[in-house]
């Protein structure tokens, strides 16, 4: 009876087995390019309709794709250019750090970045549209590699002043209808997100 036992049990485990291999083997992660769930502007600054999910810099340079937190802790420690995934699985949307804004490369020569100046007034001038939020697109990370959402969407700002040391994003609240501009952490990550022609 042991016996008996013992054999359905190391058939039924054997099976399962079998059907997980070949259900991982068929799942294959695609990425999805990340939609803009909201539209951005005040007076005739314009947010294009896009976020900027490139993984290599204007001269193709690749940029470091820090797959884990201890990547990220290391980037941003060591002044490295970094980017990851919001979403491992969907890999739906990209966060930067500041450090790949300040590179002398660029990350593209067709991303016209907001800078202090501007953005000030943008604040200054801002009337918030209605829009639906979704949550994945709120996500931030902080140069220690952890992962938050806050309720904003945060954008890198460029500096005028290369050697400040000083690094700023644009950040909206859409229950507040609020948008401020905020200092950060180079090895933070957030979003980029050119200004239209």
């Amino acid at each position: 009876m042991r016996l008996l036992y013992f054999g359905l049990i190391v058939l039924f485990v054997s099976s399962c087995g079998t059907d997980v291999a070949n259900e991982s083997k068929n799942k294959k992660t695609t990425e999805v390019k990340a939609e803009i769930p909201m539209p951005l502007f005040s007076d005739d600054m314009v947010f294009a309709d896009e976020f900027v999910i490139t993984k290599k810099f204007s001269n193709g340079d690749d940029i470091l794709h820090a797959q884990s937190k201890a990547d990220w802790a290391d980037a941003a420690e060591n002044g490295i250019p970094a980017w990851c995934y919001i979403d491992s699985i969907n890999k739906q949307g990209v966060l930067y750090n500041g450090y790949c804004i300040t590179d002398e490369r660029d990350i593209s020569t067709d991303v016209i970045y907001l800078n202090e100046v501007d953005a000030a007034v943008f604040c200054s001038v801002f009337d918030a549209p209605e829009v639906d939020e979704v949550d994945l697109y709120m996500t931030e990370r902080n140069f220690q590699g952890n992962f938050y959402n806050l309720g904003f969407q945060n954008i890198w700002i460029k500096d005028t002043n290369k050697d400040s040391g000083m690094k700023y994003v644009l950040s909206y609240h859409p229950s507040r209808a609020q948008v401020q501009l905020r200092r950060a952490h180079p090895g933070n990550g957030y979003f980029i997100r050119s200004l239209k022609k």
